[in-house]
């Protein structure tokens, strides 16, 4: 179930879009973190999140893989995205 702040987050009426949308010669990347870090308490998190990562590597995917147990292999693309939900959710 998604944290309060996560709803408040989703919800919310201010977003990058509407921000952007009222003066568009602002950077997009501080108005994420304007908007984002003031309003979650593990700022660092967020940051990293904002900036994104490399990429994982082979051997991470293959791990990521053999956790799920699926019966046919997954895209990379899935296997990324649950490896970063379970990064950010357990730290």
């Amino acid at each position: 179930m998604p944290s309060d702040t996560i709803v408040a987050l989703a919800t919310g009426s201010e977003t990058v879009t509407s921000t952007l949308a009222k003066n568009p010669n602002q950077d997009i990347d501080v108005v994420a973190e304007r908007l984002f870090l003031k309003k979650l308490v593990d700022g660092e998190a967020v940051r990293r999140a904002l900036k994104g990562h490399p990429d994982y590597p082979p051997e991470d995917l293959a791990r990521a893989e053999r956790c799920g147990k699926f019966p046919l292999k997954p895209s990379d693309l899935f296997l990324k995205v649950g490896t970063s939900a379970t990064t950010y959710s357990f730290h």
